[in-house]
């Protein structure tokens, strides 16, 4: 289980990277908005999805957890 976790992060972080980031102005840093274009998985068609910075950090934080848990076997 732990394993499959891992290499589906692995696989986010793989497919993530290249993609355009644009970020719009606000007034305060974790609320500012970075909207990123992908292109789902048998698609061409490119989705633009935006989160603000506090939550891809939140999830960077548990992303990290996740592969420190599997390393130690937790």
């Amino acid at each position: 289980m732990k394993k499959t976790l891992l290499l589906i992060v692995i696989a986010i972080a793989l497919a993530s990277c290249g993609n355009k980031k644009t970020d719009q102005v606000s007034q305060k840093s974790d609320d500012k908005l970075i909207c990123t274009t992908k292109k789902k998985m048998g698609s061409n068609m490119p989705v633009k999805t935006c989160r603000s910075v506090a939550a891809q950090k939140e999830e960077r934080k548990n992303n990290q957890q996740e592969i420190r848990d599997a390393r130690t076997g937790n």
